[in-house]
């Protein structure tokens, strides 16, 4: 519980480490190159380890020919040479589930819906943000219905050739467009399949800022802060970047402003007087 003058919330907070966006990636190719999946593995070419339902179809896995983003922890998975790229959304979302559902066996309450962790019943407002945003906005997503419209747009990309795909999005490396198909499918086995969000679901936001302030990975250090004396907090001086400014995530950073050394305090207030106004009844991070 936690207390704003007169005004409790119950809050949940857990983090599910592991299963973030990029070592959930790494992952996904652990899982699908272990023996028994290897084996039921199908339509695999001659030299195929494995087969990969999350990249599409005629990309080729050599090695230093991509480089994931900035987060994805071992170079063991820029390049293993002899995967079958067989983009299948259906299978790639399969596997996903299982990623998710790993450790379940462990679970010591009444359900688990996330490997061993006891997870509420999500009702009202449903707040996304950074994975989640980075993958609505690059396929074009509105945010309600998000659920359906993602999974529509994530079985059109999953299903497509690599070389289309390269020619349609040529902004992007191969490393940012190798994401997209598990990210889509990911997103899917998460909220819908574990969770169990409706796919008609309206009252899912997905953002990277509200009231005009960014949703970083900064900003979580405000629940901290919250313990202590908002006079300290507002007075203290920053004299240098403090460790948490410097998180990235993805391709950005956050960075302190030297001209304004309380804008991160300011921001984490503004947050406290979002959650007292706000009918967000929780907020998801995707990283």
């Amino acid at each position: 519980m936690l207390k704003f003058g007169d005004v409790s919330y119950n809050l949940y907070s857990h983090s599910f480490l592991h299963l973030g966006l990029n070592v959930a990636y790494e992952s996904l190719h652990d899982l699908l190159s272990s023996p028994g999946l290897r084996s039921m593995a199908t339509h695999l070419i001659s030299q195929a380890k494995y087969k990969d339902p999350c990249t599409p179809r005629g990309f080729t896995r050599i090695a230093g020919s991509a480089k994931l983003p900035v987060g994805v922890l071992e170079p063991k998975v820029e390049y293993r040479p002899f995967a079958h790229s067989a983009g299948n959304f259906s299978e790639c979302r399969s596997a996903a589930l299982t990623l998710l559902q790993k450790g379940n066996e462990g679970c010591t309450y009444h359900e688990c819906r996330l490997g061993a962790a006891f997870v509420p019943e999500l009702e009202g407002k449903f707040l996304a943000t950074e994975n989640f945003y980075h993958t609505s906005k690059f396929f074009g997503l509105s945010s309600k219905p998000f659920l359906s419209d993602l999974m529509v747009a994530g079985e059109k990309f999953c299903h497509g050739d690599w070389s289309k795909i390269k020619n349609k999005y040529s902004s992007f490396d191969d490393g940012q467009l190798l994401l997209f198909c598990f990210s889509s499918a990911y997103i899917i086995a998460l909220l819908h399949d574990t969770l169990k969000m409706p796919l008609d679901h309206k009252r899912i936001d997905v953002v990277n800022q509200i009231h005009g302030v960014p949703v970083d990975w900064a900003l979580g250090a405000f629940i901290v802060q919250t313990t202590m004396n908002r006079t300290d907090i507002v007075h203290s001086k920053v004299e240098k970047t403090s460790s948490e400014d410097d998180l990235r995530y993805g391709e950005r950073q956050v960075h302190h402003n030297k001209g304004q050394p309380m804008s991160r305090a300011h921001q984490r207030w503004e947050w406290v007087d979002f959650l007292q106004r706000s009918t967000i009844d929780h907020v998801c991070r995707f990283s």
